[in-house]
């Protein structure tokens, strides 16, 4: 199927137009198109080849209806960007997709067709050209995986119109264009047959046309790009060969120390100046032990060279190994970086050129396990995999764990639970030996149970046959570490829509509703509920941002990975910094308002420390459980709860605002639609960090969303849970503001009177503790994972993974509880923490998040400029919060803490001071 315009004739040298053509009825596309032209006619050309080639294949899955929503796996096809074609045979994505099917994975297979050699890469001061969509470190949302098999973004030549212009004005010359006033107009009217013999790269020095720097697609050196982050950082695969090297070196010409020293200066492309050849053949000696191919001992294939295995070692490592390396160091400090090698010698048809006869042998031991060996095991092509079980099993393993990471971003598989290619980050990636894929190791085999026999000294045991030691021990345990890795990643991969929005109501609507009421009492009614309802809206877009980001960048699993994406290193320590103080800050509120709420029932002032630590405890026994998952179960208990509790205070104040009994119900203030007269600052910006703190969910929508089946589904959440939060808190604030009256108290259960908040407290202490526990997972999830990111550890289903977790818990749940009962004016100290933090994740990180990383293309351009307009407004209303709000809060601290020595009171004496000055109205619960 086409997917531009004919690039020939006006459209020659011109980045691709889009299709203007309709039509009505269905055609049929059951055909490859044509080959975009190239000088390997015999091969390319089969479908036919023309300029008229921008075309795409689909293969889709039986039974697929149009609202099915699958992974798309894109193929490029190969060709060192000179020839190639998707038609070749061996490309076929029919077996592929089919495979998808069988393990439950069906996927769209989709590759396309593009210009190559000086067709589409030519470059001068009278051409603009292109290659492909991802540039510059965007993706323009297009693409959320890598898999780079044949080299590597560094791997290519790059250079700019300084290079190609002696070409270009070669071709002009060779076809009479250069009198022309215009000579790319000229060309543009040159008949193809005219132009074809003109422009294969064998015409040209050097090694053929590749990428340009151009300042726009390619701004700089991919080496520039990636040492500076610019690329995209979603989850990489990279996948080579043991023998890479032996398909680019030349046959039968490196037979001394001076043919290959001459080879280096002139002929790879890189014109490496002498001191570095030298240096490259001290490293490289002239010992065909240490060659390629690999383990062909002293062998020197001398038909190819008396120095052949020496070359193609150079060449192996300059093409391919040391630019992987060097990419998935820089990938592996953003994002999941995946390596494999594949170790099997491939399958040669030897009796039939069209493979339709299954009989054949390995390819040449010279040639090893060359270059582009692995692909036909990933494309499943039973004519190019071979007849044998064992290629067969390898080809399966192969191409479905292709599939498992188009669908998570992971290769590894429970389906080859003890295949798994290692993850490579930033530290391992200097250190980890990369998976070798063979015949050898394509089956899965039963799990051993570990090995019987003497302990050593070294805590492992001797196999009674073997006498071995060590090598036993460290494959048992690799086996077990693999089955648990991959039972780890499907526990914490449970949650739907559903409980998301359950455990986002749990986290969200806690001591926020409780705060409302106070706030509506210092802003007056107009502005209570235009800034409840409008904040909400507004938390409700920036989570969608947040949402946004996270499906662009799977990868990102706390808010700290989402700083990183901002701001590099830097901006990964800063916000994880900021996002472990806000949740070590809110679960000490927690603690607080949980000593309150006993101290309330129980009329016992004197035990706050006691009922502090009761707190405490109950906060760790319920954040044991380290699955939101799990989490999700009590959430229905804890919005309950909160319901309840939030009910029970209107009825009652309702009930005092129509049948007062008390003095106080009597000469209560009434409620008014304006702010309180002689309202401060101070008391403004309070009240209003109240109402931003109630909407914080964004904070960790991150780490919930990490754990989603499906996250494309969190729209369904966010919406969800913004209708649900706005109606609680306006209605909550309004009704309780009007019924008490300017008198009304924070926590607003405290309102409802002695009697009846006990009972309201009562039922409150499920969200109270429920609440406050997510807030200790979460921040938890996110210290143990990063201390232990290169263990299975981290999957908190090993006897070291729940001790370090229990341990983790509980030092944060004391650290929290210190805080709780040893500053006195801990409630003002969370208002700074809601307007130095909370700003940031609800207000300016996600406005800038639109700005670097979902805007697609400038930001005044006319399908940008209204959200270009509203994350604008939005980040400078979290800069004002940040700025002002924090200023408010201190000026606060200091009014209270003149309150308190008035009374003669130093803020720590009992539970009761602590009620009266840190939660006075205007404060945040």
């Amino acid at each position: 199927m086409p997917y531009a315009q004919d690039t020939g004739g006006k459209g020659r040298f011109r980045v691709p137009q889009t299709l203007t053509e309709s039509w009505e009825g269905i055609r049929e596309a059951k055909q490859y198109g044509h080959a975009c032209p190239d000088e390997n006619m015999e091969v390319d050309g089969a479908y036919g080849m023309s300029e008229n080639c921008l075309s795409l294949n689909i293969v889709r899955p039986a039974g697929i209806n149009a609202t099915s929503r699958l992974p798309v796996m894109l193929w490029i096809h190969g060709g060192s960007y000179q020839v190639g074609t998707s038609a070749l045979p061996y490309y076929n994505l029919t077996y592929l997709v089919q495979k998808s099917v069988e393990i439950g994975k069906p996927v769209l297979g989709v590759s396309i067709n593009y210009r190559k050699g000086a067709w589409g890469m030519l470059y001068s001061v009278e051409i603009q050209g292109q290659l492909l969509l991802s540039y510059g470190g965007r993706s323009d949302g297009l693409f959320h995986r890598s898999i780079q098999e044949s080299g590597s973004a560094t791997t290519a030549w790059y250079n700019g119109s300084d290079w190609y212009q002696p070409f270009y004005n070669k071709i002009v010359d060779q076809v009479n264009c250069t009198n022309e006033p215009d000579t790319l107009a000229c060309l543009r009217t040159i008949d193809y047959d005219v132009l074809y013999p003109v422009m294969g790269s064998s015409n040209f020095d050097g090694p053929g046309f590749y990428p340009t720097i151009d300042g726009d697609i390619i701004p700089n050196y991919p080496s520039e790009l990636m040492d500076t982050g610019r690329f995209s950082t979603v989850p990489h695969l990279y996948g080579t060969v043991s023998d890479e090297g032996t398909d680019n070196a030349p046959k039968g010409l490196i037979n001394t120390d001076e043919d290959l020293r001459d080879y280096l200066r002139h002929g790879t492309g890189f014109d490496f100046p002498d001191p570095t050849i030298s240096h490259i053949m001290e490293l490289y000696p002239d010992d065909p032990t240490q060659g390629i191919p690999l383990n062909t001992g002293s062998e020197r294939f001398a038909d190819n060279g008396w120095q052949y295995k020496r070359i193609s070692a150079i060449l192996g490592d300059v093409f391919y190994h040391a630019p992987r390396r060097y990419d998935a160091r820089r990938y592996a400090t953003l994002g999941p970086t995946y390596v494999y090698r594949f170790n099997t010698r491939g399958f040669v048809n030897s009796t039939n050129t069209t493979y339709t006869d299954l009989t054949g042998e390995l390819g040449p031991a010279s040639e090893g396990v060359s270059h582009f060996t692995d692909v036909p095991f990933v494309f499943a092509n039973p004519y190019y995999v071979g007849p044998w079980p064992e290629y067969r099993a390898l080809s399966h393993q192969m191409s479905s764990q292709w599939i498992h990471f188009a669908y998570y971003g992971d290769p590894n598989t429970p389906l080859f639970v003890y295949d798994h290619c290692p993850v490579t980050e930033a530290i391992s990636v200097r250190k980890t030996k990369d998976e070798i894929m063979s015949p050898s190791t394509a089956l899965p085999e039963p799990v051993k149970a570990p090995a019987q026999g003497t302990p050593d000294a070294a805590g492992g045991v001797t196999d009674s046959d073997s006498g071995n030691v060590q090598e036993i021990n460290d494959r048992d345990r690799a086996d077990i570490e693999k089955q648990k890795s991959a039972q780890g990643n499907a526990h914490f991969h449970r949650l739907g829509w559903k409980r998301l929005t359950v455990v986002l109501l749990v986290e969200a609507i806690a001591l926020g509703t409780l705060s409302i009421p106070s706030a509506f009492a210092t802003l007056g009614m107009v502005a209570g509920v235009i800034l409840s309802v409008g904040l909400g809206l507004i938390a409700v877009y920036t989570s969608y941002i947040v949402g946004q980001v996270k499906l662009r960048f799977p990868h990102v699993s706390h808010y700290a990975d989402a700083g990183r994406l901002l701001m590099g290193n830097f901006g990964y320590e800063l916000v994880g910094t900021m996002f472990a103080l806000e949740l070590i800050f809110t679960v000490g509120s927690h603690c607080l308002t949980g000593a309150i709420a006993l101290n309330n029932i129980t009329d016992h002032g004197t035990c706050s420390v006691v009922f502090g630590l009761v707190s405490a405890i109950i906060l760790v026994f319920l954040a044991i459980p380290p699955s939101f998952a799990e989490v999700a179960i009590l959430g229905y208990i804890d919005f309950a709860s909160i319901f309840i509790a939030v009910g029970i205070t209107i009825i009652a104040t309702g009930i005092q605002y129509t049948h007062p009994t008390t003095s106080a119900a009597i000469d209560a203030t009434p409620w008014q639609l304006w702010p309180k007269e002689g309202l401060q600052l101070a008391e403004a910006f309070v009240a209003l960090g109240n109402i931003i703190f109630a909407y914080s969910f964004a904070l960790c929508q991150f780490s919930f969303m990490d754990e989603m089946h499906t996250p494309e589904d969190f729209p369904k959440s966010i919406v969800t849970l913004g209708v649900i939060e706005i109606v609680i808190y306006t209605l909550t604030g309004a009704l309780i503001y009007v019924f008490v009256g300017q008198d009304v108290q924070s926590p607003a259960l405290l309102s409802a009177g002695t009697t009846v908040s006990k009972v309201a407290f009562g039922i409150a202490l499920p969200v109270i503790f429920i609440s406050g526990s997510i807030n200790t997972t979460v921040v938890a999830r996110y210290i143990h994972g990063r201390v232990f990111k290169h263990s299975i550890i981290r999957y908190i289903n090993t006897k070291a993974g729940w001790i370090t977790w229990l341990i983790l818990i509980t030092v944060i749940t004391i650290i929290a509880w210190v805080i709780a009962e040893a500053i006195p004016f801990f409630s003002d100290l969370l208002s700074i923490a809601s307007c130095l933090f909370v700003s940031g994740f609800t207000f300016y990180f996600p406005a800038a998040f639109w700005f670097k990383l979902l805007k697609d293309g400038h930001w005044y351009e006319m399908k940008n400029i209204v959200k270009s307009i509203v994350n604008a407004i939005i980040f400078i209303i979290g800069m004002v919060i940040l700025g002002v709000g924090t200023y408010a809060s201190v000026q606060d601290i200091k009014t209270v803490r003149q309150e308190a020595a008035d009374h003669g009171v130093d803020g720590d004496t009992d539970s009761t001071v602590n009620e009266e000055y840190s939660h006075n109205p205007g404060s945040p619960a």
